[in-house]
């Protein structure tokens, strides 16, 4: 037997769904903070959203689409904006578009114990804002030997290393640069007395300050 509520059951909605991770490493994040609001032609506001977190960076935003958000079916698109704030960083906002027909509430059937109880939900919900946080550059510390002696090291070589500006080695064979490019691996160029050498370096993005030994000379 089917027994329907004569009144919608207020019940929690998943309204956001997605995950947070970050370019080029692929790390994800689970500590941060989301809010969300809305824009319509009929105005704006903040929706009241609880926030669960879940393993692999993943998140949920829900709220009862009856009482914690108004209609939103009847006044042409509606922008959704999702601001999300990790830890330490600086906040990151996505917005879509969603047609206003995708908040129209609908019932549908749910189970509760033996009993199927009608509830009232959007129709277009979850919708999926996925976040990708930029990569922080790391810095590189090193020193360039001849022919890979310890005790020879190379005094006035130029290093390049993509974007980065251009550093010169000191009188130890030492260099530092402070920022390398975020990428997989840095292409790093060094000009010496002879031939421009090429060295291919995949950056820890685990460790503020990368160290490397390099070499010129056969």
């Amino acid at each position: 037997m089917t027994v329907f509520a004569p009144t919608s059951l207020s019940a929690r909605q998943v309204l956001v769904r997605g995950r947070v991770s970050e370019a080029v490493t692929n790390r994800v994040f689970d500590d941060f903070t989301v809010a969300a609001s809305y824009a319509n032609a009929a105005g704006e506001g903040v929706l009241p959203v609880g926030l669960q977190r879940k393993s692999g960076g993943y998140y949920a935003l829900h709220l009862d689409p009856i009482r914690d958000m108004p209609d939103l079916s009847q006044d042409g698109a509606v922008t959704l904006t999702i601001t999300l704030t990790p830890a330490g960083r600086t906040p990151l906002v996505l917005t879509k578009d969603i047609p206003a027909a995708e908040f129209a509430r609908v019932a549908r059937p749910v189970a509760i114990g033996a009993q199927m109880l009608q509830a009232h939900v959007l129709a277009g919900a979850p919708f999926l804002f996925d976040f990708i946080l930029p990569a922080r550059p790391v810095g590189l510390r090193g020193i360039v030997l001849e022919n890979h002696d310890p005790e020879a090291p190379l005094a006035g070589v130029k290093i390049r290393a993509g974007d980065a500006p251009e550093v010169v080695t000191g009188a130890n064979g030492r260099f530092a640069i402070d920022a390398l490019p975020v990428t997989d691996i840095v292409s790093i160029e060094l000009e010496g007395a002879g031939p421009v050498e090429t060295v291919d370096f995949r950056p820890d993005y685990e460790i503020p300050v990368n160290t490397i030994t390099l070499s010129l000379g056969s």
